[in-house]
């Protein structure tokens, strides 16, 4: 494009062609026309790689970052019906353009998710969510003191993340 302009000014002030052109002052003196060396080769098969990289780091990117941490200092709850809960951290970044319905489903052990204050249906186009939820267990489930516990988060059906975490819960009295 900007070969073309210059051009068309050189042709405007009637001046041969060529005389403003991306070059260097010995190029000039002797009259040398551009050619490809090693050092042009090398450095386009760099930036090749680099934009490829980012390119697919960029398709490759999960639609939402999620983190799920169980609340620290917090030891495991007694509620009625025979159950324990702890209580989690969640904070969620939404990446895509578009606002996401949320749902959160534990997949290992059975259990239920209650949430403290308002439940999240959806997170905006490019927002983030911070909040907290129980993980409520059987006690009849929990064989150990650390029992590993796998959320998934879905989004239309689709499995955005799986998170795995830890359920602190009573010991299991030997009979």
């Amino acid at each position: 494009a900007c070969i073309d302009a210059c051009d068309a000014i050189m042709d405007r002030i009637e001046k041969p062609r060529g005389l403003i052109r991306y070059t260097s002052e010995e190029a000039i003196k002797t009259g040398q026309k551009f050619k490809v060396t090693t050092r042009i080769i090398a450095y386009s098969v760099v930036l090749f790689i680099l934009l490829t990289s980012l390119i697919t780091l960029l398709v490759l990117r999960n639609d939402v970052e999620a983190i799920v941490l169980r609340t620290p200092g917090m030891l495991f709850q007694d509620l009625p019906d025979n159950k324990v809960s702890n209580l989690y951290n969640v904070n969620l970044v939404n990446k895509t353009f578009e606002n996401l319905p949320l749902t959160f489903r534990i997949i290992e052990p059975e259990g239920e998710i209650r949430w403290v204050g308002s439940d999240i249906n959806t997170i905006a186009e490019q927002g983030h969510f911070d909040g907290e939820f129980f993980i409520v267990l059987d006690r009849d489930i929990i064989e150990k003191s650390n029992t590993p516990v796998v959320v998934e988060i879905l989004s239309n059906g689709k499995v955005l993340e799986t998170i795995k975490s830890n359920f602190i819960g009573p010991f299991k009295q030997k009979e």
